[in-house]
């Protein structure tokens, strides 16, 4: 993707006219036509295939600016809501007297406050840009996806303090109301922008933006020759099906996504198997992730552009310390997974292994959980930690490195290697502190259905999709 200026006198161009918008007169919403239109090179803006980094520039700008607007459009109904529960009076005395009015009114000013706290640690962030070519775009995410929900609630408690006089158009607060829906909108609605959230702040704080987001259970397709298999500890391999039937099964079953990795692309240092990463792009409808092979930016452009939402990379990232940043930078950090395949140290820890596709991979002098935390610091959006010491072996997670992953970093954590039945994704979201559950032979083999997982993790107070 690449961004143009483009002269609106040039022949192709056409404007449509101008869109209204709900709560306000005119905009900068509008339609525009292009037909074999060519743009000169040299109205190149940026640098070329670089577009999409420039319009989330733009877009983070609009989310910041909205934040902000928030903040004021909320100290505005409270000043207002103050004002008038002072002069009301019911049964002989202010309405700012009476406990439920001072609840409302407290809410408020909370909202406000954390809003305005949120807002300014935010663009403290965006101010070292420059110096740390990182763009807080999970932060400025956060900040405004909560600043428009507070906002409408905000509205909604003023009209409620003013009562009956709070819905007329003397009271200009209907109207902030409908403002304030409109808000959700742009530059992404809150909807989408709150289960694409990793996290902001410590662990603790983490704990707390996260709770109420479903986990995920993540069926894994190992796939080597075209078929799916299963090993021990990635040795040992046995067939388990054909990719792209299983893909539309899971799909059909209510998974949350689905992992490929190509394993044997990186030790036989080829490409992944782009024909098979369509064709299950065109058969499930759920976040896909694709992994194995990739080895540059351009290698995540043809799996994004071949259908996948998510790009894993794992041995490419150990040997190539930008490469996690250049891809973050370039194609955002959404959609860009580092997997660590980890082995328990006779020194203690967990040692990073590459190549694990065959033969039990190569070890690194890489602590584990260092590399975790160095790769989300470098702009990875989730990690997909493996023991190896545990995969396939269906005996459960290794809990003790998923929660030492998971406190280390501030994106989600998916736990990989080792689950065997419900009880294993259980403990792997409440001990290991997990995101996701990433599981294969208990599927692949027919031991459990999804559904009969996510139902067992319902039943135990687990936010999950059914």
């Amino acid at each position: 993707i690449s961004a143009f200026f483009v002269e609106t006198t040039a022949d192709g161009y056409t404007f449509d006219g101008v869109l209204p918008v709900m709560g306000h007169q005119g905009g900068d919403c509008g339609s525009m036509s292009f037909d074999n239109l060519r743009v000169p090179a040299d109205r190149l803006i940026g640098v070329q295939d670089q577009g999409f980094q420039i319009a989330m520039l733009g877009i983070s700008e609009g989310r910041i600016s909205i934040s902000a607007n928030c903040i004021g459009m909320c100290g505005y109904a409270l000043d207002r809501s103050l004002e008038y529960a002072q002069q009301r009076m019911s049964f002989g005395k202010p309405i700012s007297e009476y406990q439920a009015i001072q609840f409302m009114l407290a809410d408020m000013a909370i909202d406000i406050f954390t809003m305005k706290y949120m807002v300014l640690q935010t663009a403290a962030l965006v101010e070292t840009f420059p110096q740390t070519g990182r763009l807080p775009v999970k932060e400025i995410s956060i900040a405004k996806a909560y600043a428009v929900e507070k906002t409408q609630e905000c509205y909604d408690r003023a009209i409620q303090v003013h009562g009956g006089m709070g819905l007329t158009n003397e009271m200009p607060l209907n109207e902030g109301f409908r403002v304030a829906r409109t808000l959700r909108i742009p530059d992404g609605t809150g909807e989408i922008l709150s289960p694409t959230f990793a996290v902001l702040g410590a662990s603790s704080s983490r704990r707390v933006a996260t709770a109420m987001l479903t986990k995920r259970i993540i069926p894994c397709f190992d796939v080597a020759d075209g078929r799916v298999v299963k090993g021990i500890r990635f040795l040992n391999l046995r067939d388990a099906g054909d990719p792209v039937e299983l893909a539309r099964a899971y799909n059909d079953e209510g998974a949350d996504e689905l992992v490929f990795l190509d394993i044997r692309a990186s030790p036989e240092r080829r490409d992944t198997a782009i024909d098979m990463v369509q064709r299950i792009a065109n058969e499930v409808f759920i976040p896909f992730t694709v992994g194995g092979g990739i080895r540059s930016p351009e290698d995540v452009r043809q799996m994004l552009e071949s259908g996948a939402d998510k790009v894993a990379i794992n041995t490419a990232a150990v040997e190539n310390a930008d490469l996690v940043r250049e891809a973050a930078e370039r194609f955002g950090s959404q959609c860009i997974v580092v997997a660590i395949d980890a082995k328990g140290s006779a020194a203690g820890g967990w040692q990073v292994h590459t190549y694990g596709g065959v033969g039990g991979g190569t070890p690194v002098e890489i602590d584990a959980v260092e590399w975790a935390g160095r790769c989300a610091e470098a702009g990875a959006g989730e990690i997909l930690i493996t023991c190896m010491d545990a995969d396939g072996t269906q005996e459960g997670y290794d809990l003790e490195l998923t929660r030492a992953v998971s406190e280390a970093v501030q994106v989600p954590v998916i736990a990989s290697g080792g689950a065997g039945k419900p009880e294993h994704m259980y403990e792997a979201f409440v001990n290991g502190k997990a995101d996701a559950a990433l599981a294969a032979s208990i599927f692949h083999f027919g031991t459990h259905r999804i559904r009969d997982v996510k139902e067992y993790l319902a039943e135990r107070d687990i936010p999950v999709r059914l």
